[in-house]
């Protein structure tokens, strides 16, 4: 007869396969956006000269990116400053004045878009690669203009600061060129797919990996892991894969997780 206790136990167990770059990146995106989503430190003061201030956190560049904008351009981004400050971004516009030899008065009028506060998760990369943040910022001004039914501005909760799922619930207002960057830089900073990991690595990144409010896929949504063998069904059947009886049928790959879990 078989040791009931035994088999309740095995019906809970499962042999998974689990790709540690994408593992990675999952603990490596989720953190990025929580960061991202985390309200503005109460001390912070700097305001832009459109009269904004960065909603979430955020640092100060030491030097200000610029690049040239068009007049309708600049009034995108002025109607608009306040979306971006919502995320992160400020930056001021400064009008210069073109060749007094030209004849157009209209062509005198020129824009610079003077970028000064960025948050913290990819400043990095837009600092070292300024054309990522200038592709960014035109792409996503000109969806604001085309968009007739644009999110409501809310700033985060700073009572909802330490709820793991509050990135989740504000993701839906970000623009998805923010979001595309954060992927990139989780995806670059993960462990890579031929790094090899001692077995303390392994068990911490499976600790991790559990405090993931989406733990099966990565950030770009590629299975993090994958089940093999449910050991509830090797027991005692020849060939070892076939056993599998009606309580191991009940245990699913995801109640198995979050019974591993707790």
């Amino acid at each position: 007869m078989r040791d009931s206790t035994r088999v309740e136990s095995a019906c809970a167990g499962l042999l998974v396969l689990i790709d540690q770059h994408a593992a990675d990146e999952r603990v490596q995106v989720e953190s990025l956006l929580s960061q991202l989503c985390h309200p503005a430190h109460e001390q912070t003061v700097y305001q832009s000269k459109l009269g904004h201030q960065a909603q979430v956190a955020s640092i100060v560049l030491d030097k200000p990116t610029q690049f040239a904008i068009s007049p309708q351009e600049r009034t995108h981004f002025t109607t608009h400053a306040a979306h971006f400050a919502a995320w992160g971004v400020l930056y001021d516009i400064v009008q210069t004045t073109g060749s007094a030899s030209t004849p157009n008065t209209a062509d005198k009028e020129k824009y610079v878009l003077s970028v000064t506060t960025l948050p913290t998760g990819i400043s990095g990369r837009c600092k070292a690669d300024p054309k990522v943040l200038i592709s960014f910022l035109r792409s996503t001004v000109w969806k604001y203009a085309e968009d007739p039914y644009l999110p409501p501005l809310s700033a985060p909760s700073s009572s909802s600061a330490n709820d793991p799922a509050e990135w989740v619930r504000r993701l839906a207002t970000c623009p998805p060129g923010l979001i595309d960057l954060i992927n990139s830089r989780a995806c670059r900073s993960a462990i890579m797919f031929n790094d090899e990991l001692s077995i303390d690595d392994c068990k911490a990144l499976v600790r991790k990996l559990t405090g993931c409010v989406f733990p099966f896929m990565c950030a770009h949504g590629r299975p993090s892991m994958v089940p093999l063998v449910d050991l509830g069904g090797v027991d005692e059947v020849a060939g070892g894969l076939g056993g599998r009886d009606q309580a191991a049928q009940e245990v699913g790959f995801v109640d198995a997780w979050k019974n591993w879990k707790r």
